[in-house]
């Protein structure tokens, strides 16, 4: 089983969540983790359908791939920072039983003039234990 998404929207950068910890306002990190979850969840009911959204890879190991378009000059390792609200938020769809389950992550990064991240998900499909 393999599923593709396209999020659409320039996601947070390790340099910002530096900024946020050493930030006064202690609620700034939450605060931006939940609009962007709550944006992605709703890229991705768009793309798979609400009729669609099940725990298609359940306990099984998968392989996600990110390819992450920007128009900054962000090196690789900055821009993955939105790698665990994209999880976080097909965790809280169910599409899996949890990110833990991942056994190999890829990253690449693509000049563009436009912020987006495709993301690829790859297992077999089983909505239960392995």
């Amino acid at each position: 089983m393999e599923i593709k998404l396209k999020i659409e929207t320039r996601l947070i950068t390790w340099n910002e969540v530096a900024q946020m910890t050493w930030s006064k306002q202690s609620n700034k990190y939450s605060n931006a983790k939940k609009k962007q979850q709550m944006f992605i969840k709703h890229e991705i009911r768009q793309q798979l359908g609400d009729d669609n959204i099940e725990n298609i890879f359940g306990d099984n190991k998968t392989v996600v791939s990110y390819e992450w378009h920007s128009s900054t000059n962000y090196d690789l390792g900055n821009l993955t920072a939105g790698e665990k609200f994209i999880a976080d938020s097909i965790n809280e769809l169910g599409l899996w039983s949890d990110d833990r389950y991942t056994k190999e992550i890829r990253h690449k990064w693509v000049d563009d003039e436009d912020n987006y991240v495709l993301v690829t998900i790859k297992g077999a499909k089983n909505r239960g234990k392995a």
